[in-house]
């Protein structure tokens, strides 16, 4: 949990065969939910009953420019990367560099040093 991810491929918000209706409730069926490329962060990890061998990433993406966090959205493995599609690589690497040191700051900031 915590890692840094991309959608691999747009992501929306599918039609539910059985009901109509949409996957999260609330949003509009078919609506883009993350750009293929777009960052975000996993918050947890599990299985649905109906696949116990294949887990589900709970990633939250960023949904403007200033980073703010979507709602969490389930995502299988093959829709996500490690690597940013289509983003330009020095500034991911610059992000992920600041995100060390920031983490980094955070736990001496824990031990009280």
């Amino acid at each position: 949990m915590g890692d840094m991810v991309f959608a691999a491929l747009d992501l929306y918000n599918e039609v539910l065969e059985e009901t109509g209706e949409s996957s999260i409730p609330g949003l509009v069926p078919n609506a883009l939910l993350a750009a293929a490329g777009t960052r975000g962060v996993v918050v947890n990890v599990g299985y649905a009953q109906e696949m116990p061998k294949e887990e589900i990433y709970l990633v939250r993406f960023e949904k403007d420019i200033e980073g703010v966090l979507a709602e969490p959205v389930g995502c299988l493995a093959d829709e996500l990367s490690e690597d940013a599609i289509g983003l330009d690589e020095e500034k991911v690497r610059a992000y992920v560099r600041n995100q060390d040191k920031e983490d980094a700051h955070c736990d001496q900031l824990k031990l009280g040093m």
